[in-house]
């Protein structure tokens, strides 16, 4: 069985959305600031991060749309 590219976009854009809805669920948990390794995760860099995920998912449904 073969996926459509449009199938296939709309996995990403699903795997996208949970990613930035993740990353606001830890804004809103105090979990932050977090390490991981040696990087130190705030709550500015978790921020940067929510923009960009919406971004990229944003991106992912216009893509979609025009499938």
């Amino acid at each position: 069985m073969m996926f459509t590219t449009r199938e296939i976009a709309i996995f990403l854009a699903g795997a996208q959305t949970f990613h930035t809805l993740s990353h606001i669920l830890i804004m809103y948990t105090g979990s932050l600031p977090i390490k991981v390794f040696s990087f130190r995760w705030t709550k500015d860099w978790n921020l940067g991060a929510i923009m960009i995920n919406a971004a990229i998912t944003a991106a992912l449904f216009w893509w979609i749309s025009t499938l």
